[in-house]
C-alpha cells in the first residue's frame, strides 16, 4: 500500500506544474477533446475525463500508471509512439484506437494526435496526446459502405431515378421515383426542361458537359443538386450510357440519378473534421513552443479561424483594466485594417460588443444591419470593414472576462453550429496560453528572487567566513598580547636598572679619586642589562612580526617551518587567549613532540589558524564536561609524528566526546553544537578546506562518547607530495 501512495504522491508533485490553475485544470477536463499527458516511462501523469472513455477506467484510476496497466491492448504500440517521440523530438498524428472498455464490449473509435512536451529550456519530459472521437465517421464511412451495396442492389431493381433519351439525348420517359422526388409530370420535365429542378449553380456545367457525351457517344457521369418538391436540394450522382444498334450507331441513353446526400455530407463533414483536428493540433503545438508570449498563439488561431470559417477577418481582443487592446487580427484589405487598427485601445464601457458576451456565452449577429448591430456599434463597424455578420467568442475563466474572439463575414446570416463549437475550442486554447504565459512568468519571477536570495546568502557566507578569521585573529591577539607582555617586562625593569647604574656610574666619574675597578664593574652590569633589553626586545619584535604575519590577508606564501615549534606557538597562543577571556581558566596540557617531524612547506599562517581552532574547541569540551560535573580534571594532549613523506599532528581532549549524528555534520559550514553567539559554525569547515584543498592534507575524528575526542591533522611534508591540491583556499 506504501507504494501506491507514493506513486500517488509523485503524480500529484508531477501534474502541479502541467495543470497549474484551476482555471487552466476546468479548460483542460472541459475539452471537447481527450486530453493526456505521458512520462517518458508511458505513465499517465495527467488526463481528462474525455480520454478515459476510451477504457472507462476513471482519471484517479489512470494517475501514475502506465499505459500497460490501463490498456494493455495498445501498450506496444503507445510505447513505440513514445519512445519514438522521446527520441527524435517528431510528432505523430492520425493513430487511430478502438475503445478498450473491459466492463462492455463498445463499437467507438478515436482518432489521436502525439506531441513532444518540453519544457522552457527545449528539452523533451513527455508526450502529448490529444485524442477525438470519429465514432460518428466511422460510421458514416459503413453507411456509406451500406449505400454502396444498397445502391448496387436498387440498380439491379432500376430503384434510383432511371430515365431515358432519344440519340440526340431528348428525355422522354423518367420512372416514378424522379416524378415523386421532384413533383413533376412528364410533360413538365421531357426534352431539357429537367434543367428547371436544377442547381443554378451547376446547371450550366451538366447541360455542357452531357451534351458533349451524346454528341460523342461516350458514357456520362456527374454529379449535381436536384431540387426536390418541397423546395430543398439533395446530390444526385448521374450516369448515362449508350444504348448501340448492330451497326454500333447509339440509338437511345439509359440515365439514372442516386441520391449521394449522405455520402456528400459524410465527406465535407469528415473533411472539416480533419481540418479542425489538424487545426487543433497546430495550436497546440504553437502554444508549446510559446510559453512566455501569447501573440503567436494569438495570431495562429486567428489565421486558422478565418481561413476554416470562410471568414473576411478574425480579430482577437484583450481586456486588461478596463480597456480594450487589439491582439492580433487577420488582415482584410488596407483600408478596414486601418480602420481596425485606429479604433484601438479603447475603453470597455465604449465597446458594448462585450456586454454581449460578459455572461461566457456565444454571441453572433446575423445581420449588422439589424437593430442589435446598430444598437452595439457592429453596424458602423461592419461598414467601415465590409462585413454584414460577425461571431462573438468570450475568452472568460474565473478571473472574468479576459477578451473575446470575433470572426466576420462579407455575407449576412446565422453561423453553422460547427463553426461555433470550432471557435469554443479554439477559446480554450487560447485560454490555456493565457494561463501558460501567467504561470511562465510566476516561474521567472520566482526564479530572479532565488538568485537573489542566493546572492544574499553568498555575501552572508563570505562576511560569516570573515567573522571568524577575525575571531581566530582575536584569539590569536589576545595570546600575543600575554607572549609580548612578559619580554616589555623584562625591557622595563633591565632600563631602569640601568638608569640606576649609569647614575652610580656618573657619580663615580665625578669623585677625586675614580676606582677604575669599580667603574669597570658597573660598566659590565650596564653591558649586561642593555644585553637583556636587545634581547628580550628582539623577543617582542618576533611576536609582533609573527602577529602581522597572521593578520595578513589571503593565504600568505608557503615556507618551510618546524612543526613542533608552530604547534607549541600555539598552544601557548591558545592558552594565553582563553586567559585573557577567562582568568579563571585552567587546563593541564601534554606535550608528546617527535624531533624527527622536522619541517614542513606549508602557509603558516593558515595551519596556525587551524591549530588554533582545534586547541581552542579541545580547551572549550574539556571545560564543559568538568563544569558540568564530570570526574577528572581538564586536560589537552598535542602529539607529532613525523610518517616519512608525510606528518602527523593529534590534538586530544577529554571532553564530553561527539555523538554519531554530530560526526556526520561538523565539517558543514555553519554547522554549531555551541550555544547562540559563541560560534559561528565555520571553525571546522574551514579548516576542513585549509588541510585538505589547500594543502592537500587529511583531517580526520576519533571519539568516544563520554571519554574523549581526537583530531587528526596529516599533512604533505613538501609540495612535491601534494599531487593535484590547490594552493589556494
Amino acid at each position: 500500500m506504501s507504494g501506491i501512495a507514493d506513486r500517488k504522491e509523485e503524480v500529484a508533485e508531477a501534474r502541479t506544474p502541467l495543470t497549474g490553475a484551476p482555471a487552466l485544470q476546468l479548460v483542460y477536463d472541459s475539452a471537447p477533446i481527450g486530453l493526456a499527458v505521458l512520462s517518458p516511462d508511458c505513465r499517465y501523469l495527467q488526463i481528462n475525463q474525455r480520454l478515459t472513455e476510451i477504457c472507462g477506467i476513471s482519471v484517479e484510476g489512470h494517475l501514475g500508471q502506465t499505459v500497460r496497466d490501463c490498456v494493455p491492448g495498445l501498450a506496444d504500440a503507445v510505447e513505440s509512439i513514445v519512445g519514438s517521440i522521446m527520441s527524435t523530438g517528431e510528432p505523430i498524428a492520425g493513430i487511430e484506437v478502438a475503445s478498450q472498455r473491459r466492463d462492455r464490449p463498445e463499437n467507438r473509435w478515436w482518432v489521436t494526435y502525439w506531441h513532444p512536451l518540453r519544457d522552457p529550456d527545449g528539452r523533451i519530459i513527455g508526450v502529448n496526446v490529444a485524442a477525438e472521437e470519429v465514432t460518428e465517421r466511422k460510421r458514416a464511412e459503413a453507411a456509406l459502405r451500406e449505400s454502396e451495396e444498397r445502391f448496387r442492389e436498387l440498380t439491379d431493381n432500376i430503384s434510383q431515378f432511371a430515365w431515358t433519351a432519344d440519340a440526340s439525348g431528348w428525355i422522354y420517359w423518367y420512372n416514378r421515383r424522379w416524378h415523386d422526388y421532384t413533383g413533376t409530370t412528364l410533360e413538365d420535365m421531357q426534352g431539357w426542361d429537367w434543367q428547371k429542378v436544377h442547381h443554378p449553380d451547376h446547371v450550366e456545367r451538366v447541360v455542357e458537359r452531357i451534351r458533349r457525351s451524346f454528341e460523342m457517344g461516350t458514357p456520362w457521369e456527374d454529379t449535381f443538386p436536384l431540387r426536390g418538391k418541397d423546395g430543398n436540394y439533395r446530390w444526385f450522382l448521374s450516369r448515362a450510357l449508350p444504348i448501340r444498334n448492330e451497326a454500333g450507331a447509339v440509338v437511345r441513353w439509359f440515365g439514372t440519378n442516386t441520391d449521394v446526400t449522405e455520402q456528400i455530407e459524410a465527406e465535407n463533414a469528415l473533411r472539416l473534421s480533419v481540418e479542425r483536428q489538424t487545426a487543433t493540433a497546430d495550436i497546440l503545438k504553437v502554444i508549446a513552443g510559446s510559453p512566455s508570449d501569447v501573440r503567436p498563439v494569438f495570431e495562429a488561431i486567428a489565421e486558422r479561424s478565418n481561413r476554416l470559417m470562410g471568414g473576411l477577418s478574425t480579430v482577437f481582443l484583450r481586456l486588461a483594466d478596463d480597456m480594450v487592446e487589439l491582439v492580433a487580427f487577420t488582415s482584410a484589405d488596407p483600408d478596414g485594417d486601418a480602420a481596425l487598427k485606429a479604433s484601438f485601445p479603447r475603453s470597455a464601457a465604449e465597446y458594448p460588443l462585450l456586454d454581449l458576451v460578459r455572461d461566457g456565452r456565444v454571441a453572433e449577429i446575423a445581420d449588422t444591419e439589424s437593430e442589435l448591430g446598430m444598437r452595439t456599434g457592429a453596424r458602423d463597424i461592419g461598414r467601415a470593414r465590409g462585413f454584414r455578420s460577425v461571431l462573438l467568442t468570450p475568452l472568460k475563466n474565473e478571473q472574468g472576462l479576459l477578451g473575446l474572439i470575433s470572426v466576420t463575414r462579407r455575407e449576412p446570416g446565422p453561423f453553422a453550429e460547427h463553426h461555433v463549437q470550432l471557435l469554443r475550442t479554439f477559446a480554450d486554447q487560447a485560454l490555456i496560453a493565457i494561463e501558460n504565459m501567467r504561470l511562465f512568468d510566476q516561474v521567472r519571477m520566482r526564479t530572479e528572487e532565488l538568485s537573489r536570495s542566493l546572492e544574499d546568502l553568498r555575501a552572508a557566507q563570505t562576511r560569516l567566513i570573515e567573522t571568524e578569521k577575525l575571531a581566530s585573529l582575536g584569539q590569536l591577539t589576545a595570546g600575543i598580547a600575554h607572549e609580548i607582555k612578559n619580554p616589555l617586562n623584562f625591557v622595563n625593569n633591565f632600563a631602569s636598572l640601568s638608569a640606576d647604574l649609569v647614575g652610580e656610574l656618573n657619580e663615580e666619574l665625578e669623585s677625586d679619586e675614580i676606582d677604575r675597578s669599580a667603574v669597570a664593574e658597573l660598566s659590565g652590569m650596564l653591558r649586561g642589562n642593555l644585553e637583556k633589553v636587545v634581547e628580550h626586545g628582539g623577543r617582542a619584535d618576533s611576536i609582533v612580526k609573527n602577529m602581522l604575519l597572521h593578520s595578513r590577508e589571503g593565504g600568505g606564501e608557503l615556507r618551510s617551518m618546524d612543526i613542533n615549534a608552530l604547534l607549541e606557538e600555539s598552544l601557548n597562543l591558545a592558552y594565553h587567549g582563553a586567559r585573557a577571556e577567562n582568568p579563571h581558566f585552567n587546563i593541564a596540557v601534554e606535550r608528546d613532540f617527535d624531533p624527527e617531524t622536522g619541517r614542513v612547506v606549508l602557509y603558516p599562517q593558515e595551519i596556525t589558524r587551524v591549530l588554533l581552532n582545534l586547541i581552542s574547541n579541545g580547551f572549550y569540551a574539556a571545560t564543559q564536561r568538568k563544569e558540568a560535573g564530570g570526574a577528572g580534571e581538564p586536560k589537552l594532549k598535542a602529539t607529532t609524528r613525523s610518517l616519512g613523506n608525510e606528518v602527523e599532528i593529534r590534538i586530544r581532549d577529554n571532553g564530553a566526546g561527539i555523538p554519531p549524528d554530530v560526526q556526520k555534520k561538523m565539517f558543514n559550514p555553519f554547522f554549531t553544537t555551541k550555544p547562540a553567539g559563541q560560534g559561528t559554525g565555520l571553525g571546522l569547515s574551514l579548516s576542513h578546506d585549509i588541510v585538505v584543498k589547500q594543502h592537500g592534507g587529511r583531517i580526520e575524528v576519533l571519539t568516544e562518547p563520554g571519554e574523549f575526542t581526537e583530531f587528526i591533522v596529516t599533512l604533505p611534508r613538501d609540495s612535491a607530495t601534494r599531487g593535484n591540491a590547490g594552493v589556494g583556499k
